[in-house]
C-alpha cells in the first residue's frame, strides 16, 4: 500500500503549470514519485531518445513552434511561385508539321504529363532541402545552437537574398530563361507584393530562430530564476503541452468538486451523521445521471479558442497540418477575387467587340457571375472556418463515448492506414478549390 500511494505525497502540484513538456516532467524534472526496489534508482527515470530531424517528424508535430512551421511552408510556396519558372525542359515539339493529327494529340498528352512530373521533381529536389535546412534546430527538445545558426543562414538565403540579389540557376537551352530566376524581369504588382510578403515571413522566421538560439544557449537554471525570460523564450509546442496538463488538472478538480456536491446533496436530503452511507450518495448521483450539458457548435468553439478554454480546459491539440490546410484555403478565398476581376475583363472585352450586337444584355451575364462568386466565396470561407470546430467536436465525442473507442467493435478501423493523415493538407486544399469552383460554375 505504501508503494502504491507514497508517490502522491511526492507529486509537485506546480508541475501542472510549468512551461515544460510531459517528457521533461517525467524523465528530466523528476516530478513523479519513486518506490523502493528495483535494480537501480534510475529505473523510473531512464529513457533513451533517438535524434531525429524536425522536418522528418513533421507528421507528429515535433516542431517547437506552430507559427514557424506554418510560415515556413507559406514562404516555400511563395518562393516556388515567384522565382521558380517553367523552362523548355520537357518540351516535345508537338506542333511539328511532320507529325500527324493523332501523333500531335498523343504528344500533347505526353508533354502535359512530363510537365507535371517536372513540377513534382522541382518540389521535391528544391523544396526538401529548403524545408530541411530552414527547420534545423526547431525540435521540441534542446539542440546545439549551431543547427539554429545554419537554419538562420538558410532562411536568409531563401527570403532576403532573392529580394535584393539577381540570380539565375539552371538555364534553358536557348539561355533566355532559368529554372530559378530572381532577376524579376517584367515584374507584376502581384509578384512584388508576394516578394515583400515573403520578406516579412523571413523576418518573423528569423526572430523565431533567434528565440530558439537564446533558449538553447541560456542555462536552464538561469531561466528558472527568471520566469519572465523563460516565458518569453518558451516555444509554442511547450505552451500547448502546458495547456494539456492544465486541462487534465481542471478535469480532476472538476471531478472532485462534482463528487463533493453529490455527497452534500445526499447529506442534505437524508441527514448527516456517523452512520451516513455512501449508498445514499450513489442514490443522489443516480438522480443526476441523466443530466446533460450541451457543447459544441461553430460560435461555441471559436469563443473557447478566443478565451483559451479550448486548450486549458478541454485540452484540444490543433495539429500543424490542419493549420497549414486552413492557410491554403484562405489563399483560395483571396484568389477568387482576382479571378472575378479576370472574368469581368473578358466580359468587357466581349461586349467591346462586334458580338455585343447579338449578345444578351450585360446585366444578364454579370448578375449570375456575381451571385456564383458570392456563393463560391461563402463556400470557401465556410470550409476554412469549419475545421477547428469539427476537429474539436470529434475529439469531445471520443471522450464522452458518443464515438466508440478502445472497446468498440469499429475501433480497429481507426488503427488502419494511419498514414492517410498525410493526405489531409492536399484534401483540404483541392477539396476547397474544386468545391468552390463547382459552386461558382453551377
Amino acid at each position: 500500500a505504501h508503494c502504491l500511494t507514497s508517490d502522491v505525497s511526492q507529486y509537485n502540484a506546480k508541475a501542472e503549470g510549468m512551461l515544460s513538456t510531459n517528457f521533461d516532467d517525467v524523465f528530466v524534472n523528476s516530478q513523479h514519485g519513486q518506490c523502493a526496489g528495483g535494480d537501480s534508482a534510475n529505473d523510473a527515470t531512464s529513457a533513451k531518445r533517438i535524434f531525429t530531424f524536425s522536418s522528418v517528424d513533421y507528421a507528429v508535430d515535433s516542431f517547437r513552434s506552430k507559427s514557424f512551421v506554418a510560415l515556413l511552408w507559406v514562404t516555400w510556396a511563395l518562393f516556388f511561385y515567384t522565382f521558380i519558372n517553367e523552362t523548355d525542359v520537357g518540351d516535345l515539339d508537338c506542333q511539328n508539321e511532320d507529325r500527324g493529327e493523332g501523333e500531335q494529340f498523343g504528344c500533347s498528352i505526353a508533354e502535359g504529363i512530363a510537365k507535371w512530373l517536372l513540377i513534382m521533381v522541382k518540389l521535391v529536389v528544391i523544396g526538401s532541402p529548403f524545408v530541411f535546412i530552414c527547420s534545423l534546430g526547431q525540435s521540441t527538445r534542446e539542440a546545439h545552437p549551431l543547427f539554429s545558426l545554419v537554419s538562420l543562414v538558410g532562411i536568409s538565403f531563401m527570403t532576403f537574398v532573392p529580394a535584393f540579389v539577381k540570380i539565375q540557376l539552371v538555364h534553358s537551352h536557348d539561355g533566355t530563361s532559368a529554372m530559378v530566376d530572381t532577376t524579376r524581369q517584367n515584374d507584376k504588382v502581384a509578384a512584388e507584393v508576394m516578394i515583400w510578403f515573403m520578406f516579412a515571413c523571413g523576418v518573423v522566421l528569423s526572430l523565431l530562430t533567434f528565440q530558439t538560439i537564446l533558449d538553447t544557449a541560456i542555462p536552464q537554471d538561469y531561466k528558472d530564476r527568471h520566469p519572465l525570460l523563460k516565458n518569453v523564450l518558451a516555444s509554442e509546442t511547450v505552451r500547448m503541452e502546458r495547456s494539456i496538463k492544465r486541462a487534465a488538472a481542471y478535469k480532476m478538480n472538476h471531478l472532485v468538486r462534482r463528487a463533493v456536491k453529490v455527497h452534500q446533496a445526499a447529506e442534505f436530503e437524508h441527514g448527516s451523521g456517523k452512520d451516513t452511507s455512501f449508498g445514499r450518495a450513489l442514490l443522489a448521483y443516480g438522480k443526476t445521471s441523466n443530466d446533460q450539458e450541451e457543447v459544441g457548435g461553430f460560435l461555441y468553439m471559436y469563443k473557447r479558442v478566443w478565451n483559451g478554454k479550448l486548450f486549458d480546459e478541454d485540452g484540444i491539440w490543433l495539429s500543424n497540418r490542419m493549420i497549414q490546410g486552413m492557410i491554403a484555403q484562405f489563399v483560395i478565398c483571396l484568389w477568387l477575387v482576382p479571378f472575378l476581376q479576370l472574368i469581368y475583363g473578358y466580359i468587357t472585352d466581349f461586349y467591346g467587340n462586334i458580338y455585343a450586337d447579338i449578345a444578351p444584355p450585360r446585366w444578364r451575364i454579370l448578375v449570375p457571375i456575381i451571385a456564383g462568386f458570392t456563393l463560391g466565396e461563402f463556400n470557401a470561407v465556410k470550409l476554412m472556418t469549419s475545421y477547428i470546430p469539427s476537429s474539436a467536436k470529434t475529439v469531445l465525442e471520443f471522450r464522452t463515448g458518443a464515438l466508440g473507442s478502445l472497446h468498440d467493435a469499429e475501433f480497429p478501423k481507426y488503427r488502419k492506414s494511419v498514414d492517410d493523415a498525410s493526405f489531409i493538407f492536399g484534401a483540404m486544399f483541392w477539396g476547397s478549390f474544386i468545391s468552390s469552383g463547382l459552386v461558382l460554375a453551377v
